[in-house]
């Protein structure tokens, strides 16, 4: 077997440093390479075919992350050596990374996340405070919006939710006119 090539182990067949007539060399890399072919056969003191490459392994996808489609990566299930994963979410999420390089069949970093996306303050509600949220005019992720309404309106419902860029339960509150309680009624409690 030829020495000298690219990211060969050592010894370079599975059986060693000789390949018996009518045996085969199990091709062997460094970790993160793959051979090609992955055998040679040994006639008469003569290799077929006479050497080996070493190959960069392909990256696989990352698993398990939340909020990610599957495959999590634009160019699929599989990244070639050298290229890089383009980091995708699924709506109302973003990645923590634009993207992944696929180095000897590992991803620089190993991983990334989906991360939620805020919220913004619903609009355009009749009677609502100008900052219809107490909490601001954008809502991370996972917060409340505690809805705001003029003096004399009362907000219902009275908290949302944001979770990936949608209020819950509803997307926007409404202001409804509060009541003056009769008064004179006779035999009525008064209030203390």
């Amino acid at each position: 077997v030829s020495i000298g090539l690219a990211h060969v182990a050592d010894p370079p067949c599975e059986s060693g440093a000789v390949v018996v007539h009518g045996s085969s060399c199990a091709s062997r890399c460094e970790p993160g390479f793959e051979p090609f072919p992955p055998s040679l056969r040994c006639n008469n003191g003569v290799l077929r075919p006479p050497s080996f490459d070493c190959r960069e392994v392909s990256c696989p996808a990352p698993e398990g992350i939340a909020n990610a489609p599957q495959p999590p990566c634009e160019a699929g299930w599989f990244v070639l050596p050298g290229n890089l994963c383009v980091c995708m979410c699924d709506s109302g999420y973003a990645p923590s990374l634009v993207s992944l390089e696929c180095k000897q069949g590992t991803f620089i970093p190993d991983t990334y996340e989906c991360l939620g996306l805020p919220c913004a303050a619903p609009q355009g509600i009749s009677k609502a405070s100008p900052v219809s949220c107490a909490d601001g005019s954008q809502i991370k992720h996972g917060g409340n919006c505690t809805a705001q309404c003029e003096a004399g309106y009362t907000p219902y419902p009275r908290q949302l939710k944001c979770h990936a860029e949608i209020l819950q339960p509803v997307q926007k509150f409404t202001c409804g006119a509060d009541c003056l309680a009769p008064i004179g009624i006779e035999h009525a409690l008064s209030p203390a």
